[in-house]
């Protein structure tokens, strides 16, 4: 869900045209009534379903790890961001300090 969020808001653009199409066929088979082992077979009419998503994720796979290299970047980066904005409030904190003693 996070992929599609920064998909949609532009953050991160770097998904083959094959990974969004594996995406929604997976999506469409799962969510269509009419399917090879229908689903109203008790456990057998559900099989097909996770067979079909398992394939779908196994092809997804190299591009979610990417994603979330990226995301954990991201994250890294915001992270060092708000230590230095600390660590300079902390400078400025002890310069002001000091011009009052």
């Amino acid at each position: 869900m996070s992929l599609v969020k920064d998909y949609y808001q532009g953050n991160y653009r770097n998904i083959p045209y094959k990974t969004i199409s594996a995406a929604v066929v997976g999506l469409l088979y799962v969510l269509n009534p009419i399917d090879i082992i229908p689903d109203f077979i008790p456990f057998i009419g559900q099989v097909d379903d996770a067979l079909v998503i398992g394939f779908c994720l196994r092809l997804m796979e190299k591009d979610l790890n990417k994603y979330k290299a990226w995301k954990s970047e991201q994250s890294m980066s915001k992270d060092g961001a708000k230590s230095e904005d600390k660590t300079s409030d902390n400078k400025d904190k002890n310069a002001k300090a000091k011009k009052k003693s």
